[in-house]
């Protein structure tokens, strides 16, 4: 892992449609981990998907860097698109790699390739959907083998994701972090009351 100019180690946060948060899980946890991270001293890269054409633009939001990439179309192969060409900026960086998904895992090949550290966040068993019908069940299957063999750690979701992922990844990888929540301290009670409920009564 290479640190910035100013010492601090580097995460590039690849696959989410980026930072704030405006799509789905996946932006909300590469939000809260950009912060996280932020927050004890790292320098955290997050690539952002948008609609059109153009070049790169580089923001900042928050202490994260943002890396914004256009594509001109929507769907999966606007995605495959964008995962392409943020994988090519980021592999030139050669920083440690955090990727969310392995719909294309082909793709970190690169990242194996020139020896570079990727995390892999490998999201379920999506191949296994029937909605996706049969040509794209069986390039999420391949992609998910791939992942398995080009990602230096896998993170489960779920104790079961992680033995799902033992038939197919040397254990030594295999991590589980479950999902959490922000900490509800106080809350008002008044929408409760509005329905005729009284707080804390079963």
């Amino acid at each position: 892992m290479h640190p910035s100019r100013d010492g601090r180690p580097t995460v590039r946060i690849l696959g989410t449609h980026g930072v704030p948060a405006a799509y789905g899980g996946f932006e909300t946890a590469a939000e809260n981990v950009a912060r996280h991270l932020v927050a004890h001293g790292w320098r955290v890269v997050v690539y952002c998907q948008a609609r059109g054409r153009g070049p790169v633009v580089q923001d900042e939001w928050q202490g994260i860097e943002l890396v914004t990439i256009p594509v001109p179309r929507d769907g999966w192969l606007g995605t495959s698109a964008f995962d392409w060409r943020s994988i090519r900026h980021a592999v030139r960086h050669r920083d440690l790699t955090l990727t969310f998904g392995y719909n294309t895992a082909v793709f970190n090949i690169s990242q194996r390739r020139r020896g570079l550290r990727n995390v892999i966040n490998m999201d379920g068993i999506e191949w296994s959907r029937a909605r996706w019908g049969f040509m794209k069940q069986a390039i999420l299957y391949v992609n998910e083998r791939i992942a398995c063999w080009v990602g230096d750690r896998l993170i489960a979701d779920h104790p079961e994701i992680e033995r799902h992922l033992e038939r197919k990844a040397t254990r030594s990888k295999l991590v589980t972090i479950t999902y959490g929540a922000d900490q509800v301290v106080t809350a008002s009670a008044e929408p409760v009351r509005r329905r005729g409920l009284e707080p804390g009564s079963t």
